[in-house]
Parts: C-alpha cells; sequence; structure tokens
C-alpha cells in the first residue's frame, strides 16, 4: 500500500460543479471517505485492504430519517454482512475472486488495477433509490472488468464496464500509486466528471 494521502474529490455533471465532495485518506492499509451534499454528510466509509484487495469495510449511510450502518467482510468464499437494522450477521456464498467495493471513489483505483486480469465479480452495497428496507444495504454482485487504454509514468487511462456503468463503460485516470484521479461517466441522464485534488 501507498504512503499516507488525503484529497477531495469535486463532482461536475454537464460542465456545471455540483454541491458534492468527498474527502479521502489513504492511510497504510486502509482507505476511509465521507461524501457531503449541499453541506452535509451522507456517507461515511472505513475500508480494510490486504495486497490493496478489499477485505472488509463499514458503511454509514444518512437518510432523511435515519442512518443505517453495516460491514461487510470476506472470509474464504463467504461474504458476511450486517445492517444495523438486521438481528444478527447474515452469509452469502459468493463467486472464487470476488472483490468487494467500498462506494467511495478513493477505493475506485485499487479495483480498477485488480480488474486489469479480466472480467471479476465485484460486490457493492444497494443504495439503488428504489430499493425497499429489505433490499437497502444487501449485497449486490455484477461482472465488471477494466482496460487499460493509455499509460505513462505519470498515470494510466482505463476504461471501467460492468455495474451501472454498462459495456459503455467509463473512463478513469490512475496516477502511480493507483488513486483515481479524474473518471468521466456519459450516463443516461449526462456527463458525470470527478476530479481528485490531493492536500
Amino acid at each position: 500500500m501507498n504512503s499516507a494521502a488525503q484529497g477531495t474529490y469535486h463532482y461536475w455533471k454537464n460542465g456545471a460543479r455540483l454541491p458534492i465532495e468527498e474527502t479521502s485518506t489513504w492511510a497504510g492499509a486502509t482507505i476511509s471517505g465521507a461524501r457531503v451534499v449541499d453541506g452535509k454528510t451522507l456517507l461515511k466509509v472505513t475500508a480494510h485492504y490486504s495486497q490493496r484487495r478489499c477485505t472488509g469495510f463499514k458503511v454509514s449511510w444518512a437518510t432523511a430519517n435515519d442512518t443505517i450502518q453495516a460491514r461487510y467482510r470476506l472470509q474464504g468464499e463467504q461474504l458476511i454482512w450486517q445492517r444495523s437494522t438486521d438481528a444478527a450477521e447474515q452469509s452469502l456464498s459468493v463467486p472464487r475472486g470476488t472483490q468487494l467495493f467500498p462506494l467511495i471513489r478513493a477505493a475506485s483505483g485499487y479495483l480498477i488495477r485488480n480488474l486489469a486480469h479480466g472480467h471479476c465479480p465485484v460486490m457493492v452495497p444497494n443504495i439503488r433509490p428504489d430499493a425497499d428496507a429489505n433490499e437497502q444495504f444487501a449485497p449486490l454482485i455484477s461482472e465488471r472488468s477494466a482496460t487499460l487504454e493509455a499509460d505513462t509514468a505519470d498515470n494510466s487511462q482505463w476504461r471501467y464496464r460492468g455495474g451501472e456503468y454498462g459495456d459503455a463503460g467509463c473512463k478513469a485516470w490512475l496516477d502511480a500509486h493507483d488513486r483515481m484521479t479524474r473518471y468521466v461517466w456519459d450516463a443516461p441522464d449526462g456527463q458525470w466528471v470527478v476530479k481528485l485534488v490531493l492536500d
């Protein structure tokens, strides 16, 4: 893992700056982040890594009425997970090689680099707007891939496909430490751009 660093991701949609910021910290084997929208912290994540693969993470998500917390960890080919609304931990069998993605931009670079060898199952918590109470933060697994499109000494450009990005995918740029520094997605509702500014 790389040495400690801090930064903030800033968001644009169709060229207009959005009131969304994601503060991020890379510290040893831990990546953490917080997404702030209109001055309110909606998402907090702490993720743990071994050899740049996420082994588990904790999420806190603020809704209009409540704050939901959840945690996930891999044990072999079992995903162990629990939400604050659950009475006990749950276990789910997952395909060999499944990667965990803890929702924050700071974790994107390592995931993309890990997908460079081909398609791979990726688990993300369900935060879809149409998810009902039983579906919220339940594990979603989809096949994803990443293809290197350009490489220089300072950064690499990738095409990241699968999940909400579909077959067309999005573009992502990683720095020499595999931190994602920029992201461009031509989504159905417009073009999204995210840029990292390091402290």
